[in-house]
């Protein structure tokens, strides 16, 4: 869920400070752009998909693997003062991706299979949920009661049962448009039910933190009631307005610079919304992709979604990449690496 509040005003770079920081940013981003082509290059050699070489590629230059040198190379390569930068620019590049992806989705290879959709998104949660429920109970001896909010057990079995039920929604669309199988059945399928099951798990979610916290039903209520909303919006409202704006016979048919701020401040404003109701950032972008009239975009200015997907490729491993520069397997302990690789394992 989105817990980002408005952000603390610290105090104001000076000019030679914002100019270290853009450099080091940009040092960072080509590093780590290097670092994910070598390791992306390496898993399919070993016929894994790309996405997998780029998390590596994170993992290898965090704290994890190159943290073990001396001299703290990860803080001095990519220093608290940088990764907010990158962070957002990851987050660029992820949501122009996921537009291509619901762009690209082909919605006629689902249709007479919504039995098989709704079977497959609502047993991708339940599956889930109940093993990584019944994981936090076999776990619960070793976990700090210290840092819950709850007493026993039912915290920690909502919570994990919720974060089992969620799919690296990304990372399958990468999958998907690696194999080309987008515009095939099984793609469109897959996608689908990703949605639909993402949906639900962070509804799940909302409901655990009512449960946990002393929020009450607001935030439950405004998941729902905000994702209902905004995908009748999209497709009532959103839909038509795009197909008469951007239909070939109006007078600016064929603008290039028109479809494309048309299309960015769309994708980009559908990712906030989103964001802001307690779903992720991609959603709002993957629907405003799926629902932009894409037989008018390519008979007019078909160059424009592909100017989008090119800067999605260029920003797209930042993302996977700065994910795993967080992650610290060195600081988890025996302890900890038991309860990891049990986790994986259920999850797998």
């Amino acid at each position: 869920m989105s817990t980002h509040g408005p952000a603390p005003h610290g105090p104001a770079l000076s000019a030679g400070e914002g100019a270290g920081v853009t450099g080091i940013v940009l040092v960072g981003v080509a590093l780590v752009l290097i670092a994910a082509f070598l390791f992306s290059t390496a898993a399919k050699r070993v016929r894994q998909p790309a996405v997998m070489g780029e998390i590596v590629a994170g993992i290898a230059l965090g704290p994890s693997l190159l943290g073990l040198l001396p001299g703290d190379p990860p803080g001095l390569l990519f220093p608290p003062a940088a990764r907010p930068y990158l962070d957002v620019l990851a987050q660029l590049g992820l949501v122009l991706f996921m537009f291509g992806v619901g762009y690209q989705l082909s919605l006629s290879h689902v249709k007479g299979v919504g039995r098989h959709i709704a079977l497959v998104s609502f047993s991708s949660v339940a599956l889930p949920f109940a093993m990584g429920a019944a994981l936090a109970v076999l776990l619960y001896p070793w976990l700090d009661t210290s840092q819950l909010k709850t007493d026993g057990m039912l915290g920690p079995a909502l919570f994990l049962g919720a974060a089992m039920s969620i799919t690296a929604f990304p990372v399958l669309a990468r999958i998907i448009i690696e194999r080309g199988l987008q515009k095939h059945r099984v793609g469109a399928v897959a996608l689908v039910s990703a949605a639909i099951q993402d949906v639900i798990a962070w509804t799940v979610l909302a409901a655990v933190v009512t449960v946990v916290s002393v929020s009450g039903l607001w935030s439950l209520g405004r998941t729902i009631g905000g994702a209902l909303a905004f995908g009748l919006v999209l497709i009532l409202l959103v839909r038509p307005a795009l197909a008469w704006l951007l239909a070939p016979q109006r007078s600016w048919a064929g603008n290039t610079p028109t479809v494309h701020v048309v299309l960015c401040s769309g994708l980009l404003a559908s990712a906030w919304i989103t964001e802001e109701i307690g779903l992720h950032a991609v959603f709002g972008a993957f629907l405003f992709g799926a629902v932009a009239p894409r037989r008018h975009i390519d008979a007019t200015a078909p160059e424009v979604p592909e100017r989008i997907d090119q800067t999605s490729l260029l920003l797209l491993p930042v993302f996977f990449t700065v994910t795993g520069l967080s992650v610290d397997l060195a600081g988890l302990g025996a302890q900890g690496l038991v309860m990891v690789v049990a986790t994986v394992a259920v999850a797998c």
